[in-house]
């Protein structure tokens, strides 16, 4: 691996545990014994290395929900499965880590925007466009209306923005605003699938669910 690659690995790590205002280039030399110079080298300051550091995890999402969605064609275990995804990724985030990019580093936070203007808008355009065809998503939907409001719902909730201050759980929160966009988009057919599923705020009565 090259040191390019290494500091960014290390880097990643340390902003994902600690947060991003409280790692210096000093930490992150020390995690890998090597000096600040060798830093400098690859990095022209810690601006640069968040830059990089950032870009290269959201390549890292964006490859890993490529993959959920190519090994999964059903439309609503995409939306699972990607949630399952999430879930996991946001448990190992400290809550400082978007904060920081916020307030101290606005142009690398760009890159988040422009993922969830752009790639995240797409990949939920296209898999409820998929649920559509597929029979399991209403015909009537306006498709350019849900898929911005499902993209500002995630982010909103990603962020902190919904349940801040709330003993709330992200993952309390998204699976039951998973189970909550699922029951406003599916046909009686989704609806068989998410039950048979078990989501978040199915209940154990299928026939109220389908009234």
């Amino acid at each position: 691996m090259e040191t390019a690659d290494r500091i960014v690995q290390a880097a990643y790590h340390l902003f994902i545990k600690f947060g991003i205002r409280s790692i210096t280039m000093d930490d992150v030399a020390r995690e890998l014994s090597v000096s600040k110079k060798t830093l400098y080298r690859c990095f022209k300051d810690k601006d640069e290395l968040v830059s990089f550091t950032i870009a290269r995890h959201i390549a890292h999402m964006n490859n890993s929900i490529e993959q959920i969605q190519q090994r999964e064609e059903d439309p609503i275990l995409q939306i699972v499965n990607i949630a399952d995804f999430v879930v996991h990724f946001k448990k190992e985030m400290n809550p400082a880590v978007l904060y920081d990019l916020r307030k101290y580093h606005p142009e690398t936070y760009v890159l988040l925007t422009e993922h969830r203007d752009n790639t995240a808008y797409l990949n939920i355009k296209q898999n409820i466009e998929s649920g559509i065809s597929k029979g399991y998503f209403r015909a009537d939907l306006d498709v350019e209306v849900i898929t911005r409001i499902w993209v500002f719902m995630v982010f909103a909730l990603f962020e902190n923005e919904i349940f801040s201050g709330s003993e709330i759980s992200f993952e309390r929160a998204y699976r039951e605003m998973v189970g909550y966009h699922l029951h406003g988009i599916t046909t009686e057919a989704g609806r068989d699938k998410i039950y048979e599923i078990g989501l978040p705020g199915i209940g154990n009565n299928k026939k109220v669910i389908l009234q």
